[in-house]
């Protein structure tokens, strides 16, 4: 899909979970995840991914938060490779580099997020329009300020057909 390379994954390090990210992100509220807690999965990242983190918050969260003027809820950040198979994500998911997060913005239908982060020429290499329920938004690797390669800027949206998920070019209506 992408030709930016993943990057390395960390061991987990204990931190205090409270840690301000950005001005209105914390490491918390990246890190909740219902099906860890159920699961009792300690979803724990590591200096690189707590890192991404804190520059996803920074280069995309906020900025999509200030151009919406609205607060931007996180339904699911890091997730470590264990929880990440658990909800069924992909083997190559950003969620387990730190490097996406799931969101929905209270006001803002997704697809209205969606569109205003592809306005903003944010610092991510996906953008994708998730079922008509969220938007999934990362951000690039240290060193890159714009998604390069020929694929670039992925502008997606996700929805069921025959009971499989299939990615189509673009910003849809589902």
């Amino acid at each position: 899909m992408n030709n930016i390379q993943p990057d390395k994954v960390s061991k987990p390090q204990v931190k205090t979970f409270d840690e301000q990210l950005s001005e209105h992100f914390t490491l918390r509220e990246m890190l909740f995840s219902e099906t860890a807690v159920r699961k009792g999965i300690q979803n724990a990242p590591g200096p690189i991914e707590i890192e991404n983190l804190r520059r996803l918050c920074q280069m995309v969260l906020e900025p999509l938060r200030e151009a919406l003027k609205a607060p931007i809820v996180i339904t699911s950040g890091y997730r470590n490779e264990r929880l990440n198979a658990l909800v069924g994500g992909s083997w190559n998911s950003r969620h387990v580099l730190g490097r996406a997060a799931d969101i929905v913005v209270p006001g803002y239908r997704p697809i209205e997020v969606c569109r205003k982060a592809v306005e903003l020429e944010l610092p991510c290499s996906q953008i994708i329009h998730e079922f008509g329920r969220w938007c999934h938004i990362d951000v690039l690797p240290q060193g890159y300020s714009k998604p390069t390669g020929r694929s670039g800027l992925q502008v997606l949206t996700a929805r069921f057909h025959n009971g499989k998920i299939i990615y189509m070019n673009g910003l849809v209506e589902v």
